[in-house]
């Protein structure tokens, strides 16, 4: 859910065209707000039924819950966990990437960060480093 929120702010609201997703016509905030009957890009019961809600109308009003949150929080500031990272989740699922990543994952880690967990890129540094002593770049 983290996630979801992340591309409603990320788009125009980030960029400062707009204060707030609602503003943004194409903004997927909108359509879960007030869902479409036709031309639906958004499978809403399936949202809903991931984000653990027994209704939609609970799901929409607690995202639009998250959005104000986040605005207030940290206003129009990028999250660099969502663009930084490999994988962001539970602990499960981001050592499951590591795991079929196989040896592209080599010398990457998974460090806790607030409430969920992340599969760390390589920094150029590190990469830099290597390429410095004439080792490999992977």
């Amino acid at each position: 859910m983290r996630f979801l929120v992340h591309i409603d702010l990320n788009i125009m609201v980030r960029a400062g065209v707009v204060d707030h997703p609602s503003q943004w016509a194409h903004a997927g905030f909108n359509e879960i707000q007030a869902p479409k009957r036709k031309n639906v890009i958004i499978d809403y019961e399936r949202l809903r039924t991931l984000a653990g809600f027994t209704d939609y109308d609970s799901f929409a009003a607690a995202h639009l819950k998250w959005v104000h949150s986040t605005l207030e929080k940290i206003g129009d500031k990028r999250d660099s966990r969502w663009t930084e990272s490999i994988a962001v989740g539970s602990n499960a699922f981001v050592e499951r990437i590591k795991s079929a990543m196989g040896a592209m994952a080599k010398g990457r880690s998974v460090r806790p960060i607030e409430g969920a967990f992340e599969l760390q890129q390589r920094s150029f540094g590190s990469i830099y480093g290597r390429w410095e002593k004439g080792l490999s770049w992977v």
